[in-house]
């Protein structure tokens, strides 16, 4: 399979850049009369959590998620698109972005998802690649091997990509009324046909107000490492990975001083991540995709 983004580098090269982890969906605090309290349902907390990010120059919060519970200590979550829709209202310059496994999902629902919440967010959206080590049961559907979820999310992360360039940067226009025009002769099918997928496209969601979403990957395993050198990913650093595997990404934000309390990471071949600054990359044509 050809990667058209392998060896890409940002303008700025790498970097390190912050991260907030709001412990997955469902691990906000908030402190109540006696102490803090454990509500993993309460979305004033992580509005609250999001905004002093912001306010303390933090690149980005980052959503873990899980796919299933513990049958003898359940615990109920929030699903992490759902919270980051909500967090995109009550924030302006931090970024969003949320862990969705590629083993119990679509290409195109999760380029819908996550596109859909970079325009609602005015460009600061991000999808953190997961394979997912459970969840079968819940899905009706086997669990492939390791390294098998891997090769499928090689080809599921080249699918979403080609679906948010199925619309080119000025498809969409308004004329002096404000009525939106779309040029049909810019949004184009993908015909993407590999060994785990068949997707025609177009999207139904028009080209990312960032040029396309941030694609971000914290696996540890040397399959991990591997896929996030061949795209253009935000990746956790061994130092992180040994550090209880805590990682933390980047969103559109103006950085200030750097806090000694967040996560730290290495962004490689990752934009500068500002709509205005995100290099454009040539559209391949559809006939040589596969």
């Amino acid at each position: 399979m050809t990667n058209k983004w392998a060896g890409r580098q940002s303008e700025r090269g790498q970097g390190l850049v912050l991260g907030l982890l709001l412990g997955g969906t469902g691990q906000a605090k908030k402190q109540g009369r006696n102490g803090p309290t454990d509500n993993l349902l309460d979305i004033d907390a992580y509005v609250e959590q999001a905004q002093q990010a912001e306010q303390g120059k933090i690149h980005t919060i980052f959503l873990a998620d899980a796919l299933v519970t513990s049958e003898t200590a359940p615990k109920p979550g929030l699903e992490p698109v759902t919270l980051l829709s909500a967090l995109a209202a009550k924030t302006s310059r931090i970024g969003l972005i949320g862990s969705i496994s590629t083993s119990f999902t679509e290409p195109y629902n999760l380029a819908r998802q996550v596109l859909s919440l970079d325009h609602i967010s005015k460009g600061r959206a991000g999808w953190n690649l997961v394979t997912s080590s459970a969840g079968e049961k819940n899905f009706g559907k086997p669990l492939p091997a390791h390294d098998d979820r891997y090769a499928v999310a090689e080809e599921f992360a080249g699918v979403v990509q080609a679906l948010w360039e199925s619309w080119e940067a000025d498809a969409v226009s308004y004329d002096d009324l404000g009525r939106q025009v779309v040029d049909a002769g810019k949004v184009h099918r993908i015909d993407w046909n590999s060994r785990h997928f068949s997707v025609q496209g177009p999207l139904n969601v028009s080209r990312s107000p960032q040029d396309r979403p941030i694609l971000a990957q914290a696996g540890s395993s040397t399959e991990g490492r591997q896929l996030a050198r061949g795209w253009p990913t935000l990746s956790s650093p061994p130092a992180l990975r040994k550090q209880n595997r805590r990682s933390s990404y980047t969103g559109i934000s103006k950085r200030g001083p750097l806090p000694t309390d967040v996560h730290r990471m290495r962004s490689r071949s990752s934009p500068a991540l500002r709509p205005s600054s995100v290099p454009r990359m040539k559209r391949r044509s559809v006939s040589g995709r596969r």
